[in-house]
């Protein structure tokens, strides 16, 4: 009997360890651990035809591809020099879009106007980028959103 007892015992601590450790591990895989950049250069490496970029507020992540290539998404607000948002705004043909970009930054009160050219889009990103790139129209910043 008292066998018996210690080994129900045991295989109850052992499923509880098992169960805690399950549990953990699905609690830390969908931790949202979003890290938002500022650096210009891995933007710059990546969009080559934006110039003078001023600053740039950004984050990535890694999607999840157990079983082929590494994909990820990028997203974020890429600002301009006045001259090159004024010429990017005159030379393409911007169409007023209703979007509420998945990322949050703080415009200090001010109101964006979001607008699409489609031509402009091909013209940022390469071919193996899927996703596309914003004009705020009432200020100097562009936002994207991308996968690849």
């Amino acid at each position: 009997m008292k066998l018996a007892k210690r080994k129900l015992i045991f295989l109850g601590v052992i499923l509880f360890v098992f169960f805690s450790v399950l549990l953990l591990n699905l609690f830390l895989s969908n931790k949202n651990d979003i890290n938002y950049r500022t650096d210009i250069e891995p933007i710059n490496s990546r969009f080559p035809m934006l110039k003078n970029i001023q600053k740039v507020y950004w984050s990535s992540k890694v999607i999840d591809n157990r079983f082929g290539p590494i994909s990820y998404w990028i997203r974020g607000y890429v600002f301009l020099d006045q001259t090159s948002i004024l010429n990017i705004k005159d030379i393409y043909s911007w169409e007023t879009v209703n979007i509420k970009p998945k990322m949050k930054y703080d415009f200090k009160g001010k109101t964006q106007s979001w607008g699409y050219s489609e031509e402009f889009d091909n013209f940022i990103k390469a071919s193996n980028y899927v996703g596309k790139f914003y004009l705020d129209l009432n200020g100097d910043s562009l936002y994207f959103e991308i996968e690849q």
